[in-house]
Parts: structure tokens; C-alpha cells; sequence
């Protein structure tokens, strides 16, 4: 079964970039797969909740800022699931 989780957790990370991603339908989805896979507890369920899109005025206005901001995101969310990928293979 573990196999499967991994594929799953896989999936969830090419998904960071596809060209019109959502980050909240993301995060919704990864939320409901970490919680089948670790437990609805799971602290990674809690940063993944934690990862949030600045839709400040500033952020608004530089476009640069925008991509940067939400790549950190990306990143982020890469992070936690490769180490719940390493958590299953371990």
C-alpha cells in the first residue's frame, strides 16, 4: 500500500506546476490525502493548512512579488510532501 501513498504524494507534487494552479484546491486535496495516509493529527496536515497565499495590496501590485510569493509556496508545499514520501519509504 505504501507504493500507492507514494504515487499519490508524487501526483500531488507535479500538480504544483501545472500552469493554472490553485493553491487552496491543492492544499484541500493534499490535506485529505495526508489525513488518509498519516491521520487527521498529522502535523504535516497542519503545515500544509499553514501555507498561505498573501493577497496584500502590495503583493497585488508587483507582479514579481506575486510569482516569487507564491513559488515560496510551492517550494513549501514540495518540501513537506518529499519528506511524507521519505517518512513512507522509511
Amino acid at each position: 500500500m505504501s507504493k500507492k501513498e507514494i504515487e499519490l504524494l508524487k501526483e500531488q507534487i507535479k500538480k504544483l506546476d501545472v500552469k493554472n494552479f490553485d493553491l487552496e484546491a491543492w492544499k484541500k486535496y493534499t490535506i485529505v490525502l495526508l489525513a488518509r495516509i498519516f491521520g487527521d493529527d498529522s502535523q504535516k496536515i497542519k503545515q500544509i493548512e499553514n501555507i498561505e497565499y498573501d493577497y496584500s495590496s502590495w503583493a497585488l501590485r508587483y507582479t514579481s512579488g506575486i510569482s516569487s510569493y507564491l513559488n515560496t509556496c510551492k517550494k513549501l508545499g514540495k518540501e513537506i510532501l518529499d519528506a511524507s514520501i521519505s517518512e513512507i519509504e522509511n
